[in-house]
């Protein structure tokens, strides 16, 4: 079942989509390569950003995220 806050998080995609003029898919795989680190090329995990061992530090979005802000990514 979708919730209200799916639905938020999906219509905050489009927008960003929208005005970045790039497909929801392309904003979808740039997002997902950047918390996972996967490396389509090769097809290996290289590490990403929100990996099991965050580099918060080395993220651009550390002031947004909760994880961070709660501590748990400060080194």
């Amino acid at each position: 079942k979708k919730s209200k806050e799916d639905y938020f998080i999906f219509r905050i995609l489009d927008i960003l989509a929208l005005n970045s003029k790039k497909t929801l898919f392309e904003v979808d795989k740039i997002l997902w390569l950047f918390g996972t680190g996967f490396d389509n090329s090769s097809g290996k995990a290289i590490g990403g950003i929100c990996s099991h061992t965050p580099k918060c530090n080395k993220c651009l979005l550390n002031g947004l995220c909760n994880y961070y802000k709660t501590g748990h990514g400060k080194s």
